[in-house]
């Protein structure tokens, strides 16, 4: 059943509705000039969340979509390391794009990511672009969402890429580090695990301790 209450002599609708999840929800919306034409587009919103309770999921912001959207499509499906990619991703959106799924346009969705280009590489934009962008197309192909916003969006990047050798040791520096690290060993040890840099290489020394006794 449809509600009506006034405020600064406008009238508003407020129904009661089970979503998609089988959640329970409210909604209210105006503004109308009379109280019978506040009930009855509650009544007509009533109606069409009656046979499509989706509907609505357009008015869920971003970052709400966005993590229901990964608890159902990603969570459980992905490693540790990519569950940690997409966690970051939310924190970003939410954080930058403090608006509703169907508020989102185009110019809305190329500013988030100018703005996140501006201390990043082309890759972490990317990154970042690929999680959004899946969440965007999935919204818009259940009909959520009129349009995807994030189509044809350009990724740029505004800090150029480490070269391949910063980010690794080459032989000389391995080496050396397989040395110090032997020389330091503890003999109560019975392996050694070493993580270097963000990229987690890890280098494992296995080793019985009757060969070091």
């Amino acid at each position: 059943m449809a509600y009506a209450r006034e405020y600064k002599g406008r009238w508003y609708y407020r129904i009661k509705y089970t979503d998609s999840d089988g959640k329970k929800r409210d909604l209210e919306r105006g503004t109308y000039k009379t109280r019978e034409l506040a009930i009855s587009a509650g009544e007509k919103m009533e109606e069409i969340l009656r046979k499509r309770p989706d509907v609505l999921k357009g008015e869920m912001l971003v970052s709400d979509y966005f993590k229901e959207w990964y608890e159902l499509k990603k969570k459980g499906n992905i490693s540790p390391r990519t569950q940690d990619s997409y966690r970051n991703s939310h924190s970003i959106i939410t954080a930058k794009l403090n608006r509703k799924m169907a508020q989102v346009d185009d110019i809305i969705y190329q500013s988030l990511l100018d703005d996140y280009s501006q201390e990043r590489t082309k890759n972490t934009v990317a990154k970042l672009h690929s999680h959004v962008s899946a969440c965007f197309k999935y919204a818009f192909n259940k009909g959520h969402i009129q349009t995807d916003p994030t189509y044809k969006a350009i990724v740029r990047g505004a800090v150029k890429p480490k070269s391949i050798n910063s980010k690794y040791l080459n032989l000389g520096q391995l080496s050396q580090l397989l040395t110090v690290t032997y020389d330091g060993l503890n003999p109560d040890m019975g392996v050694f695990v070493l993580k270097v840099d963000k990229y987690q290489i890890k280098i494992f020394i296995l080793f019985w301790l009757c060969q070091i006794s």
